[in-house]
């Protein structure tokens, strides 16, 4: 779906392209550009990874929408049944859950089978929620990514928006003081939109 957004916005999604910066400039598959926007992750900055278990459920197991779950014998710090925001009308009469915590990049979690990480995710919410049931499950993923949470350590510092001449970063890592958040990755895209455009 976001593919066929950027498509019909008239962008392109290039993958295995080969890059090449040099005083000239910067060409892309041969193709030079005058400027770039890099939305990756900041390599002086150190990052947590994150796991993610999602499924769908004709179970409700909660009247609460998010569940911060402070027990160091979980392996989720956040449950959340997002069908408590957005009707399920809109998921076709099924709940929607979600299950996520952060883990060090090379964490062992990260390693381990998705149908491992299943299974110790739905085991712990079973302690949680003695009436959920794992037959009532309908569909499920697991989704692993690194460099999902930027480390605030003390004296942080944003990382600067300009890595060399035409270009330019934007990452949730410069949103700080605040927590990450879609208002302010809205706020941070105009901000080095401006700055672009005031370069051009």
């Amino acid at each position: 779906e976001l593919v066929k957004k950027i498509n019909e916005h008239r962008g392109q999604i290039k993958v295995n392209s080969d890059v090449k910066i040099n005083d000239k400039g910067t060409t892309i598959n041969g193709n030079k550009f005058d400027r770039i926007l890099f939305t990756g992750a900041s390599k002086e900055i150190d990052y947590l990874g994150a796991v993610c278990v999602v499924f769908t459920s004709i179970q409700s197991l909660s009247k609460f929408y998010w569940h911060n779950i402070n027990d160091v014998k979980s392996p989720f710090l956040a449950f959340i049944q997002h069908t408590n925001m957005i009707d399920k009308k809109q998921y076709g009469g099924k709940h929607v859950y979600y299950m996520g915590t952060y883990v060090p990049n090379d964490g062992d979690l990260m390693k381990k089978s998705d149908e491992r990480i299943k299974q110790e995710f739905f085991d712990y919410l079973k302690i949680i929620f003695p009436k959920f049931e794992e037959k009532e499950i309908e569909e499920n993923w697991v989704f692993k990514f690194k460099n999902a949470q930027h480390i605030v350590r003390k004296n942080y510092k944003t990382p600067n928006t300009k890595l060399q001449k035409n270009i330019y970063v934007a990452n949730f890592a410069q949103i700080y003081p605040e927590d990450r958040g879609t208002n302010f990755a809205v706020r941070e895209g105009n901000k080095i939109a401006d700055i672009i455009d005031a370069n051009v």
